[in-house]
């Protein structure tokens, strides 16, 4: 479901004149203020709280929470400046 909303929210930032995969940009944007050696990290972060490893379970329990506070507001935010029909 997400993949298909995905497109939907990188145009209304772009309408917004912000951006929606603002990892994407980050490590270019850190180094082009001037620090050096920037190490990038993937890490597993689950949204919802149906792993079985109790860290992962925790996690997700709170990745949903903030996933889904912060998807109301941003989408309240920016789909108004989206153009659609």
């Amino acid at each position: 479901m997400l993949s298909q909303f995905a497109p939907v929210i990188r145009a209304a930032a772009h309408n917004a004149g912000t951006v929606a995969d603002m990892p994407s940009y980050m490590k270019a944007d850190i180094e082009g203020t001037g620090f050096i050696n920037i190490h990038e990290h993937d890490v597993k972060l689950p949204i919802g709280n149906w792993s079985k490893h109790p860290i992962y379970k925790d996690t997700g329990h709170w990745g949903k929470i903030l996933f889904d506070e912060g998807l109301e507001g941003w989408v309240m935010v920016s789909f108004p400046h989206a153009a659609y029909s």
